[in-house]
């Protein structure tokens, strides 16, 4: 699917957005799982996103409660919040 086609099934499903999220200013961090269907939206947002990172984990999105992935995360928004 399309990037575009992607982004007009969000904005059907979640309906209008009162800003544009295509011009987030801050760093975004995606984490999802390789099985997650929502996978292909997030690799979307990372492509359109300057400052936009993609974390995929093996399995379903609930592997992000992995003790090592956690830290991992907790690094990266600690790094964010005093960079």
């Amino acid at each position: 699917m399309s990037p575009e086609a992607l982004t007009g099934e969000l904005t059907l499903t979640l309906g209008a957005w009162d800003f544009d999220p295509n011009a987030v200013p801050s760093p975004v961090e995606f984490v999802t799982g390789a099985d997650d269907v929502g996978a292909p939206y997030a690799a979307v947002w990372v492509g359109r996103l300057p400052d936009a990172r993609l974390h995929v984990v093996p399995g379903g999105h609930i592997a992000v409660l992995d003790p090592s992935l956690r830290r991992r995360l907790m690094a990266l928004l600690g790094s964010a919040a005093t960079g």
